[in-house]
């Protein structure tokens, strides 16, 4: 490993800790979950450590977005995210407690793309209706969604 990738990689998990430490009423710290979660932040780091460009609609959407625990309603239908705009987005959503709908219609997700995201979304309990219409997926699907 060379140096210089030493340190960005140093840097991102300072980054990620500062990130994901809150202090409390009693001065202690907490992890991620408290109220001071900033999703925007969180996508940023998950797309530096995964080495993709950052999506600039979801960037915008995240910055608006403070307490991802309180969403129920995630609609990125025509975002055109792909496998690469949705590989930062996966691990965010353990963040989403109370998500019950998400709608990723028209993104260009392919099998992988949807197999990846099962992944992340296998216990979360609260989603009730995943909108996958209108991406190139076929019958190679079907098993990652049940």
């Amino acid at each position: 490993m060379t140096s210089l990738t030493s340190k960005v990689l140093e840097s991102h998990d300072t980054f990620t800790r500062e990130m994901y430490q809150v202090k409390s009423k009693n001065g202690d710290n907490n992890v991620a979950g408290g109220e001071s979660f900033v999703l925007s932040k969180a996508y940023l780091a998950e797309c530096l450590a995964q080495h993709v460009k950052p999506h600039m609609k979801l960037l915008e959407l995240f910055k608006n977005t403070q307490y991802a625990r309180n969403l129920t309603t995630l609609s990125l239908s025509h975002y055109k995210l792909g496998i690469h705009g949705l590989s930062p987005l996966a691990p965010l959503l353990s963040h989403f407690y109370r998500l019950s709908y998400i709608d990723l219609s028209y993104n260009d997700l392919s099998n992988r793309a949807v197999h990846n995201l099962c992944e992340y979304l296998r216990y979360q309990l609260s989603l009730q209706t995943l909108n996958l219409a209108y991406n190139p997926l076929d019958d190679e699907c079907t098993p990652f969604l049940l």
